[in-house]
């Protein structure tokens, strides 16, 4: 799964788990993992700040048909994730 907060980007892994209430969907992370719930409306939701280290695009190189990237790191909040109606 892509991740991303802001303009900072990268693929992560990520486990469905089924406590006794609900389904929690745990994405790989550093520091810390994020943990989505999956509500009965099919939304799903995080709380709290996190953080994203990865990569944000700085340009394309045209001739080789590829883009730059750059190391970077992203901080935002989670929220609520609505399915379309």
């Amino acid at each position: 799964m892509v991740v991303a907060c802001g303009q900072t980007m990268d693929a992560r892994s990520y486990t469905v788990q089924q406590p006794t209430s609900g389904v929690v969907i745990r994405i790989d992370n550093q520091p810390q993992p994020i943990a989505l719930s999956l509500l009965p409306n099919g939304a799903l939701t995080g709380t709290g700040p996190i953080q994203i280290t990865g990569h944000t695009f700085v340009g394309d190189r045209a001739a080789a048909g590829s883009a730059y990237t750059a190391a970077s790191t992203g901080k935002c909040m989670l929220g609520t994730l609505l399915p379309r109606s």
